[in-house]
Parts: C-alpha cells; structure tokens; sequence
C-alpha cells in the first residue's frame, strides 16, 4: 500500500486531516484561557490564605473554599478539553491509517470524533460552571 502513495494521494490525506486540526488550535486557545484563570486562582488562594492567617474572618474561609471549588471545576474542565484533543489526534491518526492502507472504518472515525465533541461539551459545560461560581465569590466579596 505504501508503495502507491503518490502526491494526490498525500493530498488528499491532509485536506481529510484539516477540520480535526483546527478543532484542536481552538480548543488549544480554551485550555490557554483557563491555564491562565488557574494560575490567578492557585495565586488568589495563596495570598487569601495567608491574609486568613494573619486576619482570620469568617468570610476569608468562605472565599477560599469557593476559589478552590472554581480550582476543581477549572481542572475538570482542562482534563476534558486536553481528552478533547487526545480523541482529536486520534482521528487525524485514523484518518491517515485508512487512507495510507486503504481501510474503510468509519465507525471508528466517527466513534473517535463523537468522544472528541463529547469531551469538548464537558469542558464547555464546566467552564460556564466555573464562571458562575465566580459570581458567587464575588457576591460573598461585595456583601462583607
């Protein structure tokens, strides 16, 4: 099989590659935007509790234990978004084993791609959770 690859073919094999590629330099840009909230999360906690330390208020706590919450969706989310990727790699690679050796499984591009959409739903869904929760620390902030 290798031996027929010609130019055409080559083609042809990255064009079929092209729409799984871009899924993953957008959801790329998600998983960069949270990687960033988590360090400004993990850095807010720090200094939160080290204020508590000094200053203990009940309110403190509070916020600490709804930024850690937002730190545990945040990393939920991230895990699907980089599975997101993963299943994504897998269907280029998919793609590029059925075209190479001539192999029609669809089922398995399609199985892969759906777990693919599926994690990105996650790590959509826990996000918006996350931005929520945001709320609720800021509500506990404006309040004391």
């Amino acid at each position: 099989m290798l031996e027929q690859l010609n130019l055409a073919t080559a083609i042809q094999i990255l064009q079929a590659s092209i729409a799984p590629v871009v899924l993953i330099s957008g959801v790329g840009l998600i998983i960069l935007s949270q990687t960033n909230r988590m360090a400004h999360l993990t850095n807010r906690i720090r200094q939160m509790r080290a204020e508590a330390k000094r200053n203990p208020e009940p309110d403190l706590h509070q916020q600490i234990g709804l930024l850690y919450q937002r730190a545990k969706l945040l990393r939920a989310s991230i895990i699907a978004l980089l599975l997101c990727i993963f299943f994504d790699a897998l269907v280029i690679f998919d793609i590029f084993i059925s075209k190479i050796f001539a192999i029609e499984n669809g089922v398995i591009t399609t199985v892969l791609f759906a777990s693919s959409l599926l994690f990105l739903i996650i790590g959509l869904f826990t996000f918006i959770m996350d931005v929520n929760r945001n709320l609720s620390a800021l509500k506990i902030e404006i309040e004391s």
